[in-house]
Protein backbone atom coordinates (compact mmCIF):
# COMPACT_ATOMS: atom_id res chain seq x y z
CA UNK A 1 0.00 0.00 0.00
CA UNK A 2 1.26 3.56 -1.04
CA UNK A 3 -1.51 6.04 -0.34
CA UNK A 4 -3.07 6.39 3.26
CA UNK A 5 -6.78 5.16 2.53
CA UNK A 6 -8.05 8.73 2.03
CA UNK A 7 -5.91 9.19 -0.49
CA UNK A 8 -6.52 5.90 -2.22
CA UNK A 9 -10.43 6.62 -2.55
CA UNK A 10 -9.93 9.77 -4.22
CA UNK A 11 -7.59 7.82 -6.92
CA UNK A 12 -10.38 5.07 -7.51
CA UNK A 13 -12.03 7.11 -10.69
CA UNK A 14 -8.14 7.17 -11.87
CA UNK A 15 -8.51 3.19 -12.24
CA UNK A 16 -6.44 1.69 -15.30
CA UNK A 17 -5.02 5.11 -16.20
CA UNK A 18 -1.33 5.35 -16.12
CA UNK A 19 0.52 5.80 -12.58
CA UNK A 20 3.36 7.83 -12.34
CA UNK A 21 5.00 8.83 -9.04
CA UNK A 22 4.52 12.74 -8.01
CA UNK A 23 8.28 12.61 -6.56
CA UNK A 24 11.53 10.77 -5.59
CA UNK A 25 9.81 9.79 -1.75
CA UNK A 26 6.70 8.30 -3.53
CA UNK A 27 8.99 6.28 -6.28
CA UNK A 28 11.00 5.06 -3.58
CA UNK A 29 7.72 3.89 -1.90
CA UNK A 30 6.54 2.26 -4.60
CA UNK A 31 9.99 0.63 -5.93
CA UNK A 32 10.08 -0.41 -1.92
CA UNK A 33 6.67 -1.90 -2.04
CA UNK A 34 7.09 -3.88 -5.44
CA UNK A 35 10.17 -3.44 -7.78
CA UNK A 36 12.81 -4.49 -4.46
CA UNK A 37 10.74 -7.06 -4.22
CA UNK A 38 9.36 -8.24 -7.48
CA UNK A 39 10.88 -11.78 -9.57
CA UNK A 40 11.73 -9.30 -12.61
CA UNK A 41 13.89 -7.03 -10.95
CA UNK A 42 17.55 -8.63 -10.27
CA UNK A 43 19.55 -5.93 -10.02
CA UNK A 44 21.08 -5.74 -6.50
CA UNK A 45 23.26 -2.70 -6.36
CA UNK A 46 26.38 -5.18 -7.05
CA UNK A 47 24.98 -6.48 -10.27
CA UNK A 48 22.04 -8.45 -12.19
CA UNK A 49 19.52 -6.97 -14.59
CA UNK A 50 17.00 -3.98 -13.65
CA UNK A 51 13.59 -4.26 -14.46
CA UNK A 52 12.93 -2.82 -18.32
CA UNK A 53 9.64 -1.65 -16.79
CA UNK A 54 11.21 0.00 -13.87
CA UNK A 55 14.31 1.82 -16.47
CA UNK A 56 11.45 3.11 -18.69
CA UNK A 57 9.96 4.63 -16.38
CA UNK A 58 12.67 6.91 -15.59
CA UNK A 59 12.89 7.47 -19.06
CA UNK A 60 9.78 8.25 -20.61
CA UNK A 61 7.33 10.93 -18.95
CA UNK A 62 3.80 9.25 -18.39
CA UNK A 63 1.94 10.84 -21.61
CA UNK A 64 4.99 9.24 -23.44
CA UNK A 65 3.59 5.76 -25.91
CA UNK A 66 6.53 4.39 -24.47
CA UNK A 67 6.00 5.17 -21.06
CA UNK A 68 4.98 1.37 -19.52
CA UNK A 69 1.54 0.47 -19.39
CA UNK A 70 2.39 -1.92 -16.60
CA UNK A 71 2.17 1.10 -13.60
CA UNK A 72 -1.20 1.59 -13.30
CA UNK A 73 -3.55 3.22 -10.88
CA UNK A 74 -5.64 -0.35 -9.26
CA UNK A 75 -9.25 -0.51 -8.69
CA UNK A 76 -8.53 0.17 -5.06
CA UNK A 77 -6.58 3.29 -5.56
CA UNK A 78 -3.23 2.21 -5.27
CA UNK A 79 -0.65 2.14 -8.03
CA UNK A 80 0.45 -1.29 -9.43
CA UNK A 81 2.43 -3.10 -11.68
CA UNK A 82 0.23 -5.92 -13.19
CA UNK A 83 3.62 -7.40 -13.70
CA UNK A 84 4.66 -7.99 -10.12
CA UNK A 85 5.97 -11.51 -9.00
CA UNK A 86 7.10 -11.70 -5.48
CA UNK A 87 10.45 -13.12 -5.43
CA UNK A 88 10.11 -15.18 -2.31
CA UNK A 89 6.95 -16.84 -3.61
CA UNK A 90 8.79 -17.24 -7.12
CA UNK A 91 11.52 -18.89 -5.57
CA UNK A 92 9.17 -21.04 -3.83
CA UNK A 93 6.97 -22.21 -6.31
CA UNK A 94 10.81 -23.47 -8.71
CA UNK A 95 11.38 -25.42 -5.18
CA UNK A 96 8.25 -27.24 -5.30
CA UNK A 97 8.25 -27.94 -9.14
CA UNK A 98 11.45 -29.11 -8.41
CA UNK A 99 10.76 -31.54 -5.51
CA UNK A 100 7.53 -32.50 -7.67
CA UNK A 101 10.33 -33.54 -10.72
CA UNK A 102 12.12 -35.21 -8.36
CA UNK A 103 9.36 -37.25 -6.62
CA UNK A 104 8.00 -38.45 -10.26
CA UNK A 105 11.44 -39.63 -10.59
CA UNK A 106 12.21 -41.62 -8.16
CA UNK A 107 8.44 -43.02 -8.02
CA UNK A 108 9.86 -43.69 -12.11
CA UNK A 109 13.20 -44.86 -11.53
CA UNK A 110 13.34 -45.73 -7.80
CA UNK A 111 17.35 -46.84 -8.11
CA UNK A 112 18.24 -43.49 -8.94
CA UNK A 113 20.15 -41.29 -7.15
CA UNK A 114 19.00 -37.52 -7.58
CA UNK A 115 21.11 -34.48 -6.52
Amino acid sequence: MIYPSQVAEQFKQHAGKKYCPSNGTEGELFQEAYCHRCEHDKFNGMGGESCRILLETMAWNVDDEYYPKEWIIATDGQPTCTKFKDREEARAERAAKRRARKQKAKHLHPNLTLF
